[in-house]
Protein backbone atom coordinates (compact mmCIF):
# COMPACT_ATOMS: atom_id res chain seq x y z
CA UNK A 1 0.00 0.00 0.00
CA UNK A 2 1.22 3.39 -0.93
CA UNK A 3 2.05 5.89 1.79
CA UNK A 4 -0.99 8.25 0.69
CA UNK A 5 -2.64 5.68 1.18
CA UNK A 6 -1.66 4.82 4.24
CA UNK A 7 -2.05 8.13 5.24
CA UNK A 8 -5.66 8.11 4.16
CA UNK A 9 -6.43 4.83 6.33
CA UNK A 10 -5.18 6.48 9.61
CA UNK A 11 -7.04 9.34 9.50
CA UNK A 12 -10.34 7.34 10.48
CA UNK A 13 -9.01 6.15 13.70
CA UNK A 14 -9.63 8.54 16.77
CA UNK A 15 -5.88 9.34 17.61
CA UNK A 16 -5.28 11.03 14.15
CA UNK A 17 -6.37 14.09 13.13
CA UNK A 18 -6.20 16.39 9.57
CA UNK A 19 -7.09 20.15 10.45
CA UNK A 20 -6.50 23.34 8.36
CA UNK A 21 -6.60 26.83 8.13
CA UNK A 22 -7.63 29.20 5.03
CA UNK A 23 -6.15 33.13 5.37
CA UNK A 24 -8.59 35.16 3.44
CA UNK A 25 -7.47 38.13 2.18
CA UNK A 26 -11.11 39.63 2.21
CA UNK A 27 -11.83 38.92 5.74
CA UNK A 28 -9.25 40.62 7.91
CA UNK A 29 -10.29 38.31 10.85
CA UNK A 30 -8.74 35.58 9.41
CA UNK A 31 -5.50 36.60 9.47
CA UNK A 32 -5.29 37.82 12.81
CA UNK A 33 -2.70 34.90 14.81
CA UNK A 34 -5.01 34.55 17.75
CA UNK A 35 -7.99 33.58 15.46
CA UNK A 36 -5.53 30.82 13.48
CA UNK A 37 -4.33 29.71 16.85
CA UNK A 38 -7.90 29.26 18.19
CA UNK A 39 -9.54 27.66 14.58
CA UNK A 40 -7.13 24.94 14.86
CA UNK A 41 -8.05 24.51 18.84
CA UNK A 42 -11.64 24.15 17.87
CA UNK A 43 -10.90 21.62 15.44
CA UNK A 44 -8.92 18.86 17.16
CA UNK A 45 -11.70 19.52 20.16
CA UNK A 46 -14.35 18.94 17.55
CA UNK A 47 -13.89 14.77 17.74
CA UNK A 48 -12.81 14.56 21.81
CA UNK A 49 -13.97 15.39 25.01
CA UNK A 50 -12.31 18.31 26.78
CA UNK A 51 -10.16 17.22 29.72
CA UNK A 52 -10.44 18.52 32.96
CA UNK A 53 -7.20 20.16 33.06
CA UNK A 54 -7.44 21.75 29.20
CA UNK A 55 -11.12 23.40 30.57
CA UNK A 56 -9.50 24.65 33.68
CA UNK A 57 -6.30 26.14 31.58
CA UNK A 58 -9.51 27.65 29.05
CA UNK A 59 -11.31 29.14 32.00
CA UNK A 60 -8.39 30.71 33.70
CA UNK A 61 -7.14 32.93 30.62
CA UNK A 62 -10.25 33.34 29.38
CA UNK A 63 -12.08 34.34 32.35
CA UNK A 64 -15.49 32.92 31.53
CA UNK A 65 -15.40 34.61 28.81
CA UNK A 66 -14.94 37.97 29.95
CA UNK A 67 -11.54 38.61 28.55
CA UNK A 68 -9.51 38.01 25.73
CA UNK A 69 -6.52 35.40 25.66
CA UNK A 70 -3.37 36.66 24.39
CA UNK A 71 -1.45 34.63 21.45
CA UNK A 72 1.01 33.06 24.14
CA UNK A 73 -2.40 31.68 25.89
CA UNK A 74 -3.84 30.14 23.22
CA UNK A 75 -0.40 28.56 22.06
CA UNK A 76 -0.51 27.04 25.84
CA UNK A 77 -3.87 25.74 25.21
CA UNK A 78 -2.77 24.34 21.86
CA UNK A 79 0.15 22.64 23.44
CA UNK A 80 -2.31 20.54 26.44
CA UNK A 81 -4.63 19.55 23.01
CA UNK A 82 -2.17 18.41 20.74
CA UNK A 83 -1.40 15.62 23.56
CA UNK A 84 -4.42 13.75 22.92
CA UNK A 85 -3.47 12.47 19.34
CA UNK A 86 -0.82 10.58 18.18
CA UNK A 87 -0.80 12.17 14.74
CA UNK A 88 -1.73 15.06 13.38
CA UNK A 89 -1.39 16.68 10.08
CA UNK A 90 -1.85 20.94 9.84
CA UNK A 91 -2.71 22.49 6.55
CA UNK A 92 -2.26 26.33 6.32
CA UNK A 93 -2.93 28.68 3.12
CA UNK A 94 -2.22 32.03 2.71
CA UNK A 95 -0.21 32.73 5.35
CA UNK A 96 1.77 35.60 2.89
CA UNK A 97 -1.74 37.53 3.15
CA UNK A 98 -1.44 38.14 7.36
CA UNK A 99 -0.12 41.20 8.45
CA UNK A 100 3.69 41.21 9.09
CA UNK A 101 2.96 40.75 13.45
CA UNK A 102 0.84 38.20 12.75
CA UNK A 103 2.71 36.51 10.34
CA UNK A 104 5.90 36.17 12.61
CA UNK A 105 3.64 34.67 15.51
CA UNK A 106 2.40 32.27 12.86
CA UNK A 107 5.79 31.14 11.77
CA UNK A 108 6.47 30.94 15.22
CA UNK A 109 3.79 28.67 16.22
CA UNK A 110 4.30 26.50 12.70
CA UNK A 111 8.49 26.20 13.85
CA UNK A 112 7.30 24.66 17.52
CA UNK A 113 4.59 22.59 16.40
CA UNK A 114 7.14 20.62 13.75
CA UNK A 115 9.53 20.19 16.37
CA UNK A 116 6.96 17.79 18.42
CA UNK A 117 7.39 13.96 18.25
CA UNK A 118 5.00 13.31 20.83
CA UNK A 119 2.63 13.46 19.09
CA UNK A 120 3.67 13.32 15.62
CA UNK A 121 3.06 16.44 14.07
CA UNK A 122 3.15 17.22 10.15
CA UNK A 123 2.58 20.78 8.65
CA UNK A 124 1.93 22.23 5.08
CA UNK A 125 2.05 25.22 4.21
CA UNK A 126 1.05 27.19 1.23
CA UNK A 127 2.83 30.59 0.48
CA UNK A 128 4.09 32.74 -1.84
CA UNK A 129 7.67 33.52 -2.13
CA UNK A 130 8.54 36.03 0.28
CA UNK A 131 11.55 36.42 2.16
CA UNK A 132 10.57 36.11 6.03
CA UNK A 133 8.32 33.26 5.09
CA UNK A 134 11.25 31.49 3.51
CA UNK A 135 14.25 32.23 6.15
CA UNK A 136 11.58 30.85 8.41
CA UNK A 137 10.76 27.63 6.80
CA UNK A 138 14.72 27.12 5.23
CA UNK A 139 15.29 24.29 7.11
CA UNK A 140 12.03 22.39 5.84
CA UNK A 141 11.59 20.35 2.53
CA UNK A 142 10.04 22.96 -0.40
CA UNK A 143 8.61 22.65 -3.03
CA UNK A 144 8.38 25.76 -5.46
CA UNK A 145 6.15 26.50 -7.99
CA UNK A 146 7.61 28.43 -10.92
CA UNK A 147 6.60 29.46 -14.02
CA UNK A 148 7.23 26.99 -16.44
CA UNK A 149 5.89 24.48 -13.85
CA UNK A 150 2.36 25.97 -14.23
CA UNK A 151 2.45 27.11 -18.11
CA UNK A 152 0.97 23.73 -18.91
CA UNK A 153 -2.16 24.36 -16.18
CA UNK A 154 -2.25 28.59 -17.52
CA UNK A 155 -2.56 27.16 -20.75
CA UNK A 156 -5.37 24.73 -20.28
CA UNK A 157 -7.01 27.53 -18.52
CA UNK A 158 -6.56 30.17 -20.95
CA UNK A 159 -7.61 27.68 -23.83
CA UNK A 160 -10.31 26.37 -21.92
CA UNK A 161 -11.92 30.48 -20.96
CA UNK A 162 -11.39 31.53 -24.46
CA UNK A 163 -13.44 29.04 -25.97
CA UNK A 164 -16.20 29.43 -23.48
CA UNK A 165 -16.31 33.22 -24.37
CA UNK A 166 -16.45 33.03 -27.86
CA UNK A 167 -19.29 30.31 -27.91
CA UNK A 168 -21.24 32.53 -25.40
CA UNK A 169 -20.68 35.76 -27.14
CA UNK A 170 -18.74 37.81 -24.73
CA UNK A 171 -16.12 37.88 -26.65
CA UNK A 172 -16.88 38.36 -30.52
CA UNK A 173 -14.18 37.02 -32.95
CA UNK A 174 -14.85 36.82 -36.77
CA UNK A 175 -11.61 35.31 -37.41
CA UNK A 176 -10.49 31.52 -36.23
CA UNK A 177 -6.95 32.32 -36.76
CA UNK A 178 -7.36 35.52 -34.48
CA UNK A 179 -8.44 33.18 -31.59
CA UNK A 180 -5.59 31.30 -31.55
CA UNK A 181 -3.60 34.15 -31.67
CA UNK A 182 -5.46 35.47 -28.46
CA UNK A 183 -4.89 32.27 -26.66
CA UNK A 184 -0.73 32.17 -27.06
CA UNK A 185 -0.57 35.29 -26.75
CA UNK A 186 -2.02 35.14 -22.94
CA UNK A 187 -0.48 32.19 -22.35
CA UNK A 188 2.90 34.02 -23.24
CA UNK A 189 1.81 37.09 -21.53
CA UNK A 190 0.65 35.54 -18.40
CA UNK A 191 4.14 34.68 -16.61
CA UNK A 192 2.24 32.06 -14.39
CA UNK A 193 0.05 34.35 -13.16
CA UNK A 194 -4.21 33.06 -13.59
CA UNK A 195 -5.44 36.48 -12.23
CA UNK A 196 -3.62 38.42 -15.61
CA UNK A 197 -5.34 36.49 -18.06
CA UNK A 198 -8.57 36.89 -16.19
CA UNK A 199 -7.76 41.35 -16.12
CA UNK A 200 -6.61 40.90 -19.64
CA UNK A 201 -9.85 38.76 -21.02
CA UNK A 202 -12.24 41.62 -19.47
CA UNK A 203 -10.71 43.87 -21.66
CA UNK A 204 -10.80 41.68 -24.97
CA UNK A 205 -14.33 41.64 -24.48
CA UNK A 206 -15.06 44.89 -24.82
CA UNK A 207 -13.53 45.30 -28.04
CA UNK A 208 -16.37 45.87 -30.93
CA UNK A 209 -14.26 44.18 -34.07
CA UNK A 210 -11.17 41.94 -34.74
CA UNK A 211 -9.03 45.21 -35.24
CA UNK A 212 -9.68 46.72 -32.04
CA UNK A 213 -9.01 43.27 -30.51
CA UNK A 214 -5.52 42.75 -32.17
CA UNK A 215 -4.78 46.52 -31.10
CA UNK A 216 -5.87 45.23 -27.27
CA UNK A 217 -2.99 42.34 -27.85
CA UNK A 218 -0.07 44.21 -28.61
CA UNK A 219 -0.55 46.87 -25.47
CA UNK A 220 -1.02 44.48 -22.54
CA UNK A 221 0.25 45.32 -19.67
CA UNK A 222 3.07 44.09 -18.21
CA UNK A 223 2.33 42.03 -14.82
CA UNK A 224 -0.33 42.64 -12.33
CA UNK A 225 1.20 46.71 -11.35
CA UNK A 226 0.70 47.89 -14.77
CA UNK A 227 -2.65 46.27 -15.54
CA UNK A 228 -3.57 48.15 -12.01
CA UNK A 229 -2.77 51.17 -13.30
CA UNK A 230 -4.51 50.77 -16.20
CA UNK A 231 -7.82 50.51 -14.91
CA UNK A 232 -7.31 53.25 -12.38
CA UNK A 233 -6.67 55.52 -15.23
CA UNK A 234 -9.83 54.07 -17.09
CA UNK A 235 -11.89 54.84 -14.12
CA UNK A 236 -10.46 58.03 -13.28
CA UNK A 237 -11.65 59.20 -16.97
CA UNK A 238 -15.34 60.04 -15.39
CA UNK A 239 -15.34 62.40 -12.10
CA UNK A 240 -18.16 60.56 -10.42
CA UNK A 241 -16.78 57.47 -11.17
CA UNK A 242 -13.75 57.39 -9.42
CA UNK A 243 -15.49 59.14 -6.50
CA UNK A 244 -17.63 56.52 -5.64
CA UNK A 245 -14.91 54.33 -6.43
CA UNK A 246 -12.58 55.51 -3.61
CA UNK A 247 -15.94 54.90 -1.23
CA UNK A 248 -15.87 52.10 -2.35
CA UNK A 249 -12.20 51.07 -2.21
CA UNK A 250 -12.21 52.28 1.46
CA UNK A 251 -15.18 50.29 2.64
CA UNK A 252 -13.95 47.11 1.09
CA UNK A 253 -10.09 47.35 1.87
CA UNK A 254 -10.89 48.61 6.18
CA UNK A 255 -13.99 46.78 6.84
CA UNK A 256 -13.84 44.47 9.83
CA UNK A 257 -15.24 41.99 7.79
CA UNK A 258 -17.06 41.32 4.04
CA UNK A 259 -19.81 43.79 3.05
CA UNK A 260 -22.95 42.27 1.24
CA UNK A 261 -23.60 44.70 -1.67
CA UNK A 262 -26.60 46.19 -0.14
CA UNK A 263 -24.63 47.68 2.83
CA UNK A 264 -21.64 48.80 0.73
CA UNK A 265 -24.52 50.84 -1.35
CA UNK A 266 -26.10 52.55 2.42
CA UNK A 267 -22.20 52.63 3.48
CA UNK A 268 -21.59 54.80 0.61
CA UNK A 269 -24.38 57.04 0.40
CA UNK A 270 -24.16 59.08 3.71
CA UNK A 271 -22.12 62.09 4.77
CA UNK A 272 -21.86 63.68 8.43
CA UNK A 273 -24.44 66.02 7.52
CA UNK A 274 -27.22 63.62 6.75
CA UNK A 275 -29.52 63.57 10.08
CA UNK A 276 -32.00 60.65 8.39
CA UNK A 277 -32.08 57.31 6.05
CA UNK A 278 -33.27 58.44 2.78
CA UNK A 279 -33.48 55.95 0.16
CA UNK A 280 -33.12 58.34 -2.44
CA UNK A 281 -29.85 58.71 -1.75
CA UNK A 282 -28.55 55.07 -2.26
CA UNK A 283 -26.93 54.13 -5.30
CA UNK A 284 -27.69 50.84 -7.03
CA UNK A 285 -24.83 47.80 -5.69
CA UNK A 286 -24.51 46.63 -9.08
CA UNK A 287 -23.47 50.01 -10.47
CA UNK A 288 -21.29 50.60 -7.32
CA UNK A 289 -19.23 47.56 -7.83
CA UNK A 290 -19.07 48.10 -11.62
CA UNK A 291 -17.47 51.78 -10.86
CA UNK A 292 -14.37 50.06 -9.73
CA UNK A 293 -13.57 47.94 -12.86
CA UNK A 294 -12.45 44.46 -12.07
CA UNK A 295 -10.80 45.52 -9.12
CA UNK A 296 -14.05 44.68 -7.12
CA UNK A 297 -15.84 41.32 -7.71
CA UNK A 298 -19.17 39.99 -5.95
CA UNK A 299 -19.02 36.68 -4.89
CA UNK A 300 -22.27 35.05 -5.68
CA UNK A 301 -22.64 32.31 -3.13
CA UNK A 302 -22.57 34.66 -0.22
CA UNK A 303 -23.77 38.00 -1.71
CA UNK A 304 -20.10 40.05 -0.47
CA UNK A 305 -18.25 42.70 -2.07
CA UNK A 306 -14.42 41.70 -2.92
CA UNK A 307 -10.95 42.70 -4.04
CA UNK A 308 -10.06 41.32 -6.81
CA UNK A 309 -6.95 40.07 -5.07
CA UNK A 310 -5.21 40.75 -2.01
CA UNK A 311 -2.25 42.35 -4.25
CA UNK A 312 -5.28 45.08 -5.45
CA UNK A 313 -5.19 46.34 -1.80
CA UNK A 314 -1.04 46.47 -1.79
CA UNK A 315 -1.44 48.30 -5.02
CA UNK A 316 -4.17 50.73 -3.56
CA UNK A 317 -2.24 51.46 -0.79
CA UNK A 318 0.93 52.24 -2.04
CA UNK A 319 2.63 55.06 -2.61
CA UNK A 320 2.91 54.92 -6.18
CA UNK A 321 -1.12 54.37 -6.36
CA UNK A 322 -3.40 57.22 -7.59
CA UNK A 323 -5.51 56.67 -4.61
CA UNK A 324 -3.35 59.04 -2.42
CA UNK A 325 -6.63 59.82 -0.18
CA UNK A 326 -6.46 56.26 0.77
CA UNK A 327 -4.75 56.29 4.10
CA UNK A 328 -5.79 53.94 7.02
CA UNK A 329 -6.54 56.55 9.25
CA UNK A 330 -8.07 59.01 7.55
CA UNK A 331 -10.19 55.63 6.19
CA UNK A 332 -11.19 54.72 9.57
CA UNK A 333 -11.78 58.32 10.65
CA UNK A 334 -14.60 58.51 7.79
CA UNK A 335 -15.88 55.07 8.42
CA UNK A 336 -16.56 55.80 11.74
CA UNK A 337 -17.92 59.12 10.66
CA UNK A 338 -20.21 56.95 8.79
CA UNK A 339 -21.38 54.59 11.19
CA UNK A 340 -21.58 57.59 14.36
CA UNK A 341 -23.99 59.28 11.64
CA UNK A 342 -25.89 56.55 10.66
CA UNK A 343 -26.42 54.98 14.47
CA UNK A 344 -27.70 59.21 14.84
CA UNK A 345 -30.38 58.96 12.69
CA UNK A 346 -33.42 59.93 14.10
CA UNK A 347 -35.18 57.17 12.02
CA UNK A 348 -33.49 54.94 15.61
CA UNK A 349 -34.49 57.27 18.60
CA UNK A 350 -36.97 56.48 20.74
CA UNK A 351 -38.39 57.72 24.37
CA UNK A 352 -36.61 58.03 27.87
CA UNK A 353 -37.95 58.39 30.99
CA UNK A 354 -36.67 60.02 34.01
CA UNK A 355 -35.38 57.23 37.07
CA UNK A 356 -37.64 58.06 40.29
CA UNK A 357 -35.41 55.99 42.22
CA UNK A 358 -33.27 57.46 45.43
CA UNK A 359 -30.31 59.65 44.74
CA UNK A 360 -26.76 59.60 47.00
CA UNK A 361 -24.00 61.14 46.74
CA UNK A 362 -20.59 59.84 45.06
CA UNK A 363 -18.98 59.48 48.53
CA UNK A 364 -21.07 55.88 48.85
CA UNK A 365 -19.58 54.95 45.88
CA UNK A 366 -16.22 55.10 47.38
CA UNK A 367 -17.37 53.19 50.17
CA UNK A 368 -18.75 50.45 48.33
CA UNK A 369 -15.68 49.75 46.70
CA UNK A 370 -13.41 50.00 49.14
CA UNK A 371 -15.19 47.44 51.42
CA UNK A 372 -15.89 44.88 48.12
CA UNK A 373 -12.57 45.08 45.98
CA UNK A 374 -9.91 43.63 48.54
CA UNK A 375 -12.31 40.37 49.64
CA UNK A 376 -12.79 40.13 45.74
CA UNK A 377 -9.75 41.08 44.28
CA UNK A 378 -5.79 40.08 44.20
CA UNK A 379 -4.47 43.73 43.92
CA UNK A 380 -1.02 42.89 43.38
CA UNK A 381 1.76 45.36 44.76
CA UNK A 382 1.32 48.50 42.30
CA UNK A 383 -2.16 48.11 42.64
CA UNK A 384 -2.05 48.30 46.46
CA UNK A 385 -0.21 51.00 46.50
CA UNK A 386 -2.71 52.79 44.83
CA UNK A 387 -5.55 50.73 46.95
CA UNK A 388 -3.92 52.34 49.94
CA UNK A 389 -4.03 55.69 48.53
CA UNK A 390 -7.49 55.71 47.86
CA UNK A 391 -9.06 54.56 51.25
CA UNK A 392 -7.24 57.68 52.50
CA UNK A 393 -9.56 59.86 50.12
CA UNK A 394 -12.27 62.07 51.72
CA UNK A 395 -15.63 62.46 49.97
CA UNK A 396 -15.83 65.29 47.86
CA UNK A 397 -19.17 67.58 47.85
CA UNK A 398 -20.79 66.65 44.53
CA UNK A 399 -24.50 67.10 43.65
CA UNK A 400 -27.40 64.74 43.84
CA UNK A 401 -27.09 62.93 40.27
CA UNK A 402 -29.84 61.72 38.21
CA UNK A 403 -29.96 59.18 36.51
CA UNK A 404 -32.23 58.95 32.76
CA UNK A 405 -33.17 55.10 32.37
CA UNK A 406 -34.25 53.96 29.27
CA UNK A 407 -37.70 52.05 29.13
CA UNK A 408 -36.11 48.92 28.38
CA UNK A 409 -32.68 47.67 29.79
CA UNK A 410 -31.73 46.28 26.23
CA UNK A 411 -32.87 45.14 22.63
CA UNK A 412 -31.65 43.80 19.77
CA UNK A 413 -31.95 44.87 16.22
CA UNK A 414 -35.33 43.26 15.10
CA UNK A 415 -35.41 41.43 11.65
CA UNK A 416 -37.45 44.49 10.16
CA UNK A 417 -35.23 46.92 11.32
CA UNK A 418 -32.66 44.93 9.33
CA UNK A 419 -34.28 44.24 5.73
CA UNK A 420 -34.38 47.99 5.54
CA UNK A 421 -31.41 49.34 7.33
CA UNK A 422 -29.01 47.37 5.42
CA UNK A 423 -25.43 48.92 7.10
CA UNK A 424 -27.72 48.39 10.68
CA UNK A 425 -25.76 45.75 11.68
CA UNK A 426 -22.55 46.72 10.49
CA UNK A 427 -22.69 50.12 12.49
CA UNK A 428 -23.51 48.19 15.88
CA UNK A 429 -20.54 45.71 15.96
CA UNK A 430 -18.37 47.79 14.49
CA UNK A 431 -18.43 51.54 15.14
CA UNK A 432 -16.47 51.29 18.51
CA UNK A 433 -13.36 49.81 16.73
CA UNK A 434 -13.85 52.43 13.44
CA UNK A 435 -13.67 55.67 16.33
CA UNK A 436 -10.55 54.70 17.67
CA UNK A 437 -8.59 57.72 15.87
CA UNK A 438 -11.44 60.15 16.62
CA UNK A 439 -10.54 63.75 18.50
CA UNK A 440 -12.57 66.36 19.87
CA UNK A 441 -11.21 68.57 16.91
CA UNK A 442 -13.42 66.50 14.88
CA UNK A 443 -16.37 69.45 15.68
CA UNK A 444 -18.79 67.75 13.11
CA UNK A 445 -18.97 64.18 14.45
CA UNK A 446 -17.61 64.90 18.10
CA UNK A 447 -20.78 65.86 19.71
CA UNK A 448 -23.03 62.98 17.62
CA UNK A 449 -19.73 60.44 19.05
CA UNK A 450 -20.32 61.90 22.81
CA UNK A 451 -24.21 61.32 22.42
CA UNK A 452 -23.91 57.89 21.09
CA UNK A 453 -20.64 57.00 23.40
CA UNK A 454 -22.80 58.51 27.15
CA UNK A 455 -25.97 57.08 26.48
CA UNK A 456 -28.17 58.24 23.89
CA UNK A 457 -31.15 55.98 23.54
CA UNK A 458 -32.45 53.98 20.63
CA UNK A 459 -34.71 51.26 20.15
CA UNK A 460 -31.66 48.74 20.71
CA UNK A 461 -28.82 47.66 22.18
CA UNK A 462 -25.75 49.52 20.32
CA UNK A 463 -22.64 49.68 23.02
CA UNK A 464 -20.83 46.85 23.65
CA UNK A 465 -20.65 47.60 27.11
CA UNK A 466 -24.96 47.58 27.54
CA UNK A 467 -26.42 45.00 29.37
CA UNK A 468 -23.51 44.76 31.77
CA UNK A 469 -24.25 45.02 35.10
CA UNK A 470 -23.79 48.45 36.52
CA UNK A 471 -24.57 50.11 39.86
CA UNK A 472 -26.77 53.09 38.88
CA UNK A 473 -25.18 55.66 40.67
CA UNK A 474 -21.83 55.05 38.75
CA UNK A 475 -23.36 53.92 35.01
CA UNK A 476 -20.12 54.63 32.85
CA UNK A 477 -18.17 52.16 34.87
CA UNK A 478 -19.06 49.63 32.01
CA UNK A 479 -17.85 52.25 29.08
CA UNK A 480 -14.56 52.39 31.44
CA UNK A 481 -13.93 48.78 31.74
CA UNK A 482 -14.61 47.98 27.99
CA UNK A 483 -12.38 51.38 26.49
CA UNK A 484 -9.79 50.40 29.15
CA UNK A 485 -9.30 47.00 27.78
CA UNK A 486 -9.55 47.74 24.19
CA UNK A 487 -7.53 51.03 24.65
CA UNK A 488 -9.91 53.57 23.26
CA UNK A 489 -8.64 56.50 23.67
CA UNK A 490 -11.81 58.99 22.08
CA UNK A 491 -14.22 57.08 24.70
CA UNK A 492 -11.77 57.82 27.96
CA UNK A 493 -11.21 61.32 26.91
CA UNK A 494 -14.91 61.96 26.82
CA UNK A 495 -15.09 60.12 30.39
CA UNK A 496 -12.04 61.99 31.55
CA UNK A 497 -13.96 65.33 30.43
CA UNK A 498 -16.96 64.18 33.06
CA UNK A 499 -15.10 64.31 35.72
CA UNK A 500 -14.96 67.17 38.65
CA UNK A 501 -12.61 70.25 38.06
CA UNK A 502 -9.74 70.68 40.48
CA UNK A 503 -8.00 67.16 40.84
CA UNK A 504 -4.70 67.97 39.70
CA UNK A 505 -3.34 66.74 43.36
CA UNK A 506 -4.89 63.42 42.53
CA UNK A 507 -3.72 63.06 39.68
CA UNK A 508 -0.15 63.67 41.18
CA UNK A 509 -0.76 61.12 44.05
CA UNK A 510 -2.33 58.44 41.36
CA UNK A 511 0.32 59.07 39.12
CA UNK A 512 3.46 58.19 41.12
CA UNK A 513 1.40 54.83 42.43
CA UNK A 514 1.51 53.49 38.62
CA UNK A 515 4.00 55.14 36.90
CA UNK A 516 6.42 52.32 37.69
CA UNK A 517 4.30 50.06 35.64
CA UNK A 518 3.02 49.36 32.44
CA UNK A 519 -0.11 50.86 31.46
CA UNK A 520 -1.99 51.44 27.97
CA UNK A 521 -0.76 54.31 26.24
CA UNK A 522 -4.09 56.09 26.24
CA UNK A 523 -3.29 57.05 30.04
CA UNK A 524 -0.02 58.76 28.55
CA UNK A 525 -1.42 60.50 25.48
CA UNK A 526 -4.28 61.60 28.18
CA UNK A 527 -2.24 62.33 31.02
CA UNK A 528 1.33 63.17 29.25
CA UNK A 529 4.53 60.91 29.87
CA UNK A 530 5.73 62.75 32.64
CA UNK A 531 2.83 63.92 34.72
CA UNK A 532 -0.34 64.00 34.34
CA UNK A 533 -1.57 67.82 34.01
CA UNK A 534 -4.69 67.95 32.00
CA UNK A 535 -7.18 69.46 33.92
CA UNK A 536 -10.45 67.47 34.36
CA UNK A 537 -13.62 69.06 33.60
CA UNK A 538 -17.39 68.15 34.42
CA UNK A 539 -18.71 66.99 37.24
CA UNK A 540 -18.34 63.43 39.01
CA UNK A 541 -16.21 63.67 41.92
CA UNK A 542 -12.84 62.36 43.04
CA UNK A 543 -14.06 58.71 43.06
CA UNK A 544 -14.71 58.82 39.47
CA UNK A 545 -11.30 59.78 38.94
CA UNK A 546 -9.32 56.95 40.76
CA UNK A 547 -11.33 54.71 39.31
CA UNK A 548 -9.97 55.86 35.89
CA UNK A 549 -6.66 55.26 37.76
CA UNK A 550 -6.96 51.92 39.01
CA UNK A 551 -9.20 50.65 35.24
CA UNK A 552 -5.77 51.62 33.79
CA UNK A 553 -3.73 49.62 36.08
CA UNK A 554 -5.70 46.74 35.63
CA UNK A 555 -5.82 46.68 31.40
CA UNK A 556 -2.18 47.23 32.43
CA UNK A 557 -2.17 43.37 33.86
CA UNK A 558 -2.28 44.04 37.40
CA UNK A 559 -5.04 42.04 37.90
CA UNK A 560 -7.50 45.03 39.25
CA UNK A 561 -11.48 44.66 37.79
CA UNK A 562 -14.61 45.40 38.73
Amino acid sequence: MSRPASVRANLHQPQHAIIYYYCDYSDPKTLEAPNIIGALIQQLLLSKAVTEEIGLRIEQVCGLGLREPSEEDLSAILDLVVKMYSTIFIIIDGLDECPTEDQAMALSLVTHLSESEDPSIKVLLFSREEAKIAAACSVFPRLPITTPSVRADVAAFVEEVVSSKVLSGELKIKDPELQRTVISTLIDGAQGMFLWVRFQLEDLCEAASDIEIRATLQHLPNGLTETYTRITEKIRRSLVRWEMAIKVFKWVIFARRPLSKDELAEAIAFNSSDTTWDEAKIPDSLRAVRSCGNLIILDEIDDTVQLAHHTVRQYLLSPDSPCVSLTEVQAEIEIGVTCVTYLSFSDFERQVTEYKGKTEDIGLLQKAVMERMPATTDLGPLSTATWKAFRKLKSPVVPKVKIIKPYQEKRETSPNLQDKYRLLDYAVAYWPSHTSQFSAAQSSIWERFRDLSLGKPVGFDIRPWDGTQCNLEFPHMAMFRWAARNGHEPFLELLLKATKRGTEEIFQHYYRAVSSAPYTRSARRLCGETTPSRTISGGRGRAYVVLVWLCWAWRGGDGVGF
